[in-house]
């Protein structure tokens, strides 16, 4: 800003606004929550309903079909998803974006109420919560030191308890450890004796096991009336009177029935470096501040350690400090490299001071807003707020030059100094908020990951064009800048001197010649040859970098998913996955595994070694999976490159599951594809067993007294809950034997009422088959999922072929295949990005032409910031970078940047000749330094194509200033304007 535009009688009011922002600014930031990420809108809920011991087909009819038809009547359903597995449905709602969630819920469980009351009696009490912030859980913790069963116990009825009362907690699992439950073991021939059937039995227990009101005393004042008949010790349920004699002496249940408190058969084992434990796996809601969550788990471990060893495995909240605590380095670097361009280009420390202290009051009005709208402080926000803050420390230099060229008799007059920095910080600015607006009005970028960046940042560029107007000083008053046009030709002269001194003559002799033929090249037709050429290479190579990660993140955890043959037992699968985890623990490439274990399947977390690269140890990981005999090893480490997934729709599973086995077996054949997995897996081998009514009728055995019987059997319905420390199934069953094979099944006897026993095979038939895991449903259709997994560097050529295969696939009635979009990718075949893209070129265009009232310029400055994008694009790619979430909002914002820099540099005083590049350099380069070291050690992706396309804008606008070439004949895009472009220009402003 000039010094002295604003009289001094008018200087006081600008201090006070400037200090109440930054006393505004300072107690927003302290407190505003702390994340490592933006918290995305999670405009879904879940339902979760457990059925014990069903299979998926009966979960699929008994609970997710009523719930999906009581619950579509809700308004506002987006997307309807369910998954039936055995013994629990899970259905997924996602509403229309802005939906109120807590009516939602409220809706969703006075809908769910009416068809909860038709459920059997074993199904439990269905649970609704909201979508957690994050696919794996917010803090782990283990419990050590008891047995499994007691640590169980303790985890889900006492701490898990705890936990559910912390704010910000969504979902809470607990895995590992076995359940206790109430055995009531009937002998028939009691019951045959006494004439009783079990279902008499299991009625008398539910009907005594209960809380009744009686009524009150009282009609205004009085008091509320209830038995509390619940069993509390297992005497209680033992001395449980069924009948009375013929003689009056009472038959009780301990008379004809054993009952033994026992443990379950476990579900899941959880563990950590091969050892079993009992862990408690937290997820937190979207809106949970991570670091109050974290105090208040740490706290609630601290509580319960004593006898029982509660520890921490995972904490994500240490993520997020170590994450922040290098964005903070990086930021200190980053702003010091800033300043030291800055004393440099002014020629003194208090210039460069206050150019420093203006950016960061610009940034106060941006704390504000988001405090106002609840936007965290998390790496996107504070590197929008770097940027804003970058962005106006580069309006510093470009104002200083004004000033001085006002000084030297080059500029206008005192009276339009101010209108003239003015226009050329909104010149500089105008790119930037249409860049900005670009990005949200597709959506906050791919994912909607960087909507609060745009936001923040368009705020903070907003504010910063009356800040930097108002704020009194005499930035660049002192001193006189070090980096002129002569110094920088004297300085070019030296390199070029030493290097002529030390290198051979013949070298020498051949740089010579080929500048010589450099400079006898017109520049325009070499410049607009390279860029025609920069822009060719990055339209070609873009496609192959498609499936970058959603969104910045600092975790080096990788993860894996183990799949073993269906039918596999719980110990056999918790052997294999020991061997595989001391394989990948003698390896020495890890330093620590959790590990999370259920029958065919297993979830591994795993932690590289210090230093170690987490791709390379990923895929020397793969490689030693592979050596493992009898599993399947799937990885995710969040890059998004973890295959396309194909969705086969239809009514009938078993058309279904045979399309997806054509499709994959077709595409597994395909050069780009590594493999074709089939997502879903056979199931363990399954007895049906067929009642024949008419048999059973004849033979004077009921249809469902049949059925009740097996199932007594076998394994027993829930009759009721004993009430404990927590709630313990009551599971009644016939006293006999367990089951081991087939064989014993056809060979159960069914008793009837007059004492005799039938023979299960003379009323039923038998048939073996193939059972189903899981049942997925979208929109009350069933889908099966296919992943084809590419081959190094072949995502997009593979995501081209396989969209010709479904193309040219004939698939049955009723069905249908499509692919499925991922939540990471860049939309289907890229058109999101294109999109974006889009957007944000034209939103520059119009603003660009409307600063100049030139359409032809604004073409201009959009071409040079395509070319900018370009370098961006060649700088991810030689890198080794995807170009993700964060890559394409590096672009879209850099592209902003060097709009805003072609077209400040037609507003300096000067604009024609090389003394006017100085200040444009000056801005990208502090740009280009500031956001590199500050945001490539956590947001390397975003850095790395600032810098590319900022470095791109300056090299455009820099080569006729290197080369000592005329201006007038340099690149396109930095050419003088026209005469009528520059009517707003700083010389003619005091015409």
């Amino acid at each position: 800003m000039p010094g002295n535009v604003i009289p001094r009688a008018r200087r006081i009011a600008p201090l006070m606004l400037c200090a109440a922002l930054i006393m505004g600014g300072s107690i927003s930031a302290l407190r505003l929550p702390v994340g490592l990420l933006p918290e995305r809108v999670r405009d879904s809920l879940t339902i979760a309903v457990r059925y014990p011991g069903q299979p998926p087909w009966r979960v699929e009819r008994v609970i997710t079909r009523p719930v999906e038809e009581a619950i579509c009547a809700v308004g506002g359903i987006v997307e309807l998803l369910s998954s039936s597995r055995e013994g629990e449905a899970k259905i997924y709602v996602r509403f229309a974006r802005g939906a109120p969630m807590k009516n939602k819920t409220l809706e969703l469980r006075e809908r769910i109420d009416p068809v909860r009351a038709r459920f059997p009696r074993e199904v439990e009490e269905p649970e609704i919560y909201g979508s957690a912030g994050a696919a794996r859980p917010f803090m782990v913790l283990s419990l050590a030191g008891g047995d499994p069963a007691g640590l169980r116990d303790l985890a889900e009825n006492r701490i898990k308890k705890r936990i559910e009362r912390v704010e910000g907690v969504s979902e809470i699992a607990v895995g590992g450890g076995v359940r206790r439950e109430i055995e009531v073991a009937v002998r028939g021939d009691r019951l045959v004796s006494h004439g009783l059937r079990i279902e008499q039995v299991m009625e008398r227990i539910q009907g005594d096991n209960r809380t009744m009101p009686l009524g009150r005393t009282g009609v205004r004042t009085g008091y509320t009336v209830s038995t509390d008949g619940r069993f509390r010790s297992l005497a209680d349920l033992r001395a449980l009177p069924l009948f009375a004699t013929a003689h009056g002496s009472p038959v009780l249940l301990g008379d004809i029935a054993r009952v033994r408190m026992r443990d379950t058969i476990p579900e899941e084992i959880a563990s950590r470096g091969g050892k079993e434990t009992v862990s408690i796996y937290v997820f937190k809601s979207g809106t949970g501040a991570p670091l109050a969550v974290s105090r208040a788990l740490a706290a609630i471990a601290c509580e319960e350690s004593g006898v029982i060893r509660v520890s921490v495995d995972y904490d994500e909240a240490e993520r997020v400090m170590n994450a922040m605590a290098r964005f903070g380095c990086g930021l200190a670097a980053g702003l010091g490299a800033a300043m030291l361009v800055i004393v440099l280009s002014a020629g003194g420390v208090r210039a460069g001071a206050g150019a420093l202290a203006r950016a960061g009051v610009s940034a106060m009005p941006a704390l504000l807003f988001m405090f106002a709208r609840g936007i965290g402080l998390n790496l996107v926000s504070l590197l929008a707020l770097v940027t804003g803050v970058v962005l106006a420390l580069a309006e510093a230099i470009l104002f200083m030059h004004v000033a001085r060229g006002r000084r030297a008799g080059d500029g206008p007059g005192p009276a339009c100094a101010r209108d003239a920095a003015y226009r050329m910080g909104a010149a500089f600015s105008i790119p930037v908020i249409a860049a900005c607006l670009g990005i949200l009005i597709t959506g906050g970028g791919p994912d909607g990951m960087f909507g609060d960046f745009a936001v923040v940042l368009l705020i903070a560029r907003v504010s910063s064009i009356p800040l930097m107007r108002f704020i009194p000083g005499r930035t660049g008053s002192a001193g006189s800048p070090v980096l002129e046009p002569a110094a920088v030709g004297n300085l070019f002269r030296t390199i070029e001197r030493t290097a002529e001194s030390r290198l051979p003559a013949s070298l020498v002799r051949r740089g010579q010649s080929f500048r010589e033929r450099f400079a006898s090249i017109a520049p325009t037709r070499l410049a607009s040859a390279c860029a025609l050429l920069l822009v060719a290479g990055a339209v070609l190579i873009a496609p192959t970098m498609y499936g970058g990660p959603a969104g910045p993140d600092a975790d080096d955890e990788l993860q894996c998913a183990i799949e073993l043959p269906e039918g596999t037992t719980l110990d056999d699968t918790a052997r294999a996955v020991a061997r595989a985890e001391r394989a990948i623990l003698e390896s020495g490439l890890v330093r620590d595994n959790r590990a999370r274990i259920s029958a065919s399947h297993a979830d591994l977390t795993i932690q590289p070694a210090e230093g170690a690269d987490p791709f390379d140890t990923r895929e020397r990981l793969r490689a030693l999976m592979r050596l493992q005999p009898g599993i399947q090893a799937f990885f995710d480490d969040g890059s998004g490159t973890g295959g396309i997934d194909i969705e086969v729709r239809g009514r009938e599973l078993t058309a279904i599951r045979a399309c997806a086995h054509a499709l994959a077996e077709k595409i597994a054949i395909l050069p780009q594809a590594a493999d074709a997995v089939l997502r879903f897996r056979e199931g363990r081998p399954e007895l049906q067993v067929i009642i024949d009514t008419r048999k059973a009728h004849a033979c004077g055995i009921p249809p469902g007294d049949a059925t009740h019987a097996v199932r007594c059997a076998l394994y027993g319905p829930v009759a009721a809950k004993f009430l404990d420390r927590g709630e313990v199934d009551i599971r009644c069953r016939q006293d006999g034997p367990d089951i081991p094979s087939f064989d014993d099944v056809e060979r159960l006897r069914i008793v009837r009422e007059d004492g005799k026993a039938v023979p299960l095979a003379e009323i039923a038939d038998f048939r073996v088959g193939t059972g189903v895991t899981t049942i997925w449903r979208r929109d009350k259709e069933r889908f099966e999922t296919v992943t084809a997994m590419p081959r190094s560097g072949e995502s997009g050529a593979l995501e081209r072929a396989v969209d010709g295969i479904l193309r040219g696939e004939k698939m049955p009635s009723g069905i249908t295949a499509t692919r499925a979009e991922r939540g990471g990718d860049i939309g289907s075949g890229g058109r999101g990005a294109l999109w974006m893209a889009g957007s944000v070129f034209l939103l520059i265009f119009m603003a660009c032409a409307a600063v100049f009232e030139s359409p032809r310029i604004a073409l201009r400055v959009c071409a040079g910031s395509a070319v900018a994008c370009a370098c961006g694009l060649w700088t991810l790619k030689l890198c080794g970078c995807p170009l993700g979430a964060p890559g394409i909002a590096g672009l879209a914002v850099s592209a902003g940047i060097a709009a805003g820099g072609l077209c400040a540099r037609e507003f300096i005083p000067g604009g024609g000749s090389r003394r006017a590049m100085i200040p444009a350099l000056m801005t990208v380069a502090i740009c280009a330094l500031t956001l590199a070291v500050t945001g490539v050690p956590v947001v390397a992706e975003f850095a790395l194509a600032a810098l590319g396309t900022i470095a791109g804008a300056a090299v455009s606008g820099g080569l006729v200033l290197i080369h000592n070439l005329s201006i007038d004949r340099g690149v396109p895009i930095c050419s003088p304007l026209p005469h009528e472009a520059r009517a707003f220009s700083p010389e003619n402003m005091h015409e």
